[in-house]
């Protein structure tokens, strides 16, 4: 039982060393409803650094469109006090700006790294540190998996080295 693989649900908590800030990464990518997504924030949050900026990642593929609008909503009425950037990946980036702006979360906290950008590895570490106030951060991927923004930073994270890993 200890050496099995942990069910795709748990949350992994690791840190990783981002343009020299020291990032809690943390990949809620199949909490993707409004009960799980607020529970899970509300029990991590103990476990993020003291004054870590957090930034959440909307992760919106084009075949889960109901998500995104979704999503565009929990932002500014759920998890605005959780969340100080977010970071869009994928499809639906114009909507779900409009739609979080409207619903009263700031347009300078909102970050479009998807599809309209199409960034490459370096540019999404970039924005990740450059995001980062102070010496350490919260990254939160969230609703889907599956874009190519997402899978570029996941697989830079399965081939790092993590100094800190905690499983919750």
């Amino acid at each position: 039982m200890w050496k099995s693989v942990p069910d795709i649900g748990v949350v992994r908590l690791r840190s990783y060393d981002i343009r020299g800030k020291s990032v809690l990464w943390v990949p809620m990518f199949v909490a993707n409803d409004r009960e799980s997504v607020a529970l899970t924030f509300a029990t991590l949050q103990a476990q993020f650094p003291p004054d870590a900026t957090v930034i959440g990642i909307l992760n919106n593929r084009r075949d889960r469109g109901r998500r995104a609008e979704l999503f565009s909503h929990m932002v500014p009425d759920d998890l605005s006090g959780y969340l100080d950037h977010v970071v869009t990946f994928g499809a639906y980036e114009e909507a779900v700006t409009k739609t979080m702006i409207e619903r009263g979360y700031g347009r300078h906290r909102i970050h479009q790294m998807g599809e309209t950008v199409q960034p490459t590895l370096d540019q999404i570490l970039d924005t990740i540190a450059d995001l980062t106030e102070g010496p350490t951060g919260v990254l939160v991927g969230m609703i889907n998996i599956h874009t190519d923004q997402a899978e570029l930073l996941i697989d830079h994270f399965q081939n790092c080295e993590a100094p800190n890993t905690a499983a919750r």
